[in-house]
């Protein structure tokens, strides 16, 4: 009897490993030890049928397996479902989305940053919503990774600004921040302008990091998103990473730092000009060794578009700010 249950339990074992083998085998995937992968999107706007959702799920898969990585943090820029849906409605599809990152196997770890629907559609302010919850709605939350640190910044509110409280933040943790890692600011809201859009305060932001990017030798990113409605006409600045200067309207927008869009995963089953930004996402590739960035966008099918690689700043002095 002892020696059958032991059989039993051998076999067990043996039936376990093997599966965990197998799962571990049709991912492929292994986290690169030297590598850091961060992946951004914005604007998946869910609507009926899930199919942003399920474009997203799909392309976590995609993208993972051609980067050959595990992606180690998943970043949401904001506004998650349509604008036609409403309170406990909106949150309904704005979980899907949520659930496609969190079901994923792989993506170590995720983080949602607010943009003006939530606000609106969602009344984020006083949703009492799980899903609600999972977003950030206070600016300031930093995810400090092995490679890299993420800052929240998100959008404050459904009006198009950078409120003071979230200025006074952001800079309070440049001050406080060093220089040993990249920077990677998540916005829901561009800094720049077109003939459709102005962010007010946006040129507080960007003096603010030209200051502290410069004066503290700070190798920061600003992802941005929102923008898509305007991708048909006057919105150029989608999948190009911009590294000296903005195109803006009125002229463009000198800069120390790294200005890139995190994509639009929303597509032509959503009528906002989805359809005309190719690069659903953005992938940044940290080395851990030599802190160089490299970043690329992806389509819907998770085609990789472009590639740009960012080196770090020449690092004189590590000043501390009083």
């Amino acid at each position: 009897m002892k020696k059958r249950i032991l059989t039993l339990l051998l076999t067990t074992l043996l039936l376990a490993f093997l599966s965990v083998s197998t799962f571990a085998s049709s991912i492929n995937i292994a986290d690169n030890t030297n590598v850091d992968t961060i992946a951004f999107t914005s604007d998946t706007h869910n609507i009926g049928g899930n199919v942003s959702a399920n474009r997203l799920s799909s392309w976590i898969t995609s993208v993972a397996t051609k980067e050959g990585d595990m992606i180690d943090t998943m970043a949401g820029l904001g506004d998650y479902a349509g604008y036609k849906s409403y309170f406990k409605d909106y949150w309904d599809r704005v979980k899907p989305v949520f659930d496609a990152v969190d079901e994923s196997p792989y993506v170590g770890r995720s983080v949602f940053v607010a943009g003006n629907h939530d606000w609106l559609n969602g009344n984020l302010m006083l949703s009492l919503n799980s899903t609600a919850k999972r977003i950030e709605k206070k600016r300031g939350k930093v995810i400090d990774g092995d490679s890299y640190k993420i800052y929240c910044f998100g959008a404050s509110s459904t009006f198009e600004l950078f409120d003071s409280a979230s200025i006074s933040g952001l800079e309070s943790f440049l001050k406080k921040t060093d220089n040993s890692k990249p920077i990677f600011i998540i916005s829901h809201y561009p800094l720049h302008k077109t003939s459709e859009r102005s962010m007010t305060n946006a040129n507080k932001v960007v003096n603010i990091l030209n200051k502290y990017s410069k004066e503290r030798n700070l190798n920061i990113f600003f992802i941005w998103g929102h923008n898509h409605s305007d991708a048909s006409s006057t919105e150029k600045n989608y999948d190009k990473v911009f590294t000296e200067s903005i195109p803006s309207r009125g002229g463009d927008i000198s800069i120390n730092f790294t200005y890139a869009a995190g994509g639009c995963m929303c597509d032509e089953e959503y009528t906002s000009g989805g359809k005309y930004v190719l690069g659903k996402g953005l992938v940044a590739s940290i080395n851990k060794a030599t802190k160089e960035v490299t970043l690329k966008y992806y389509d819907k099918d998770g085609n990789q578009l472009t590639q740009e690689t960012v080196q770090p700043k020449q690092i004189k002095t590590n000043k501390k700010y009083k």
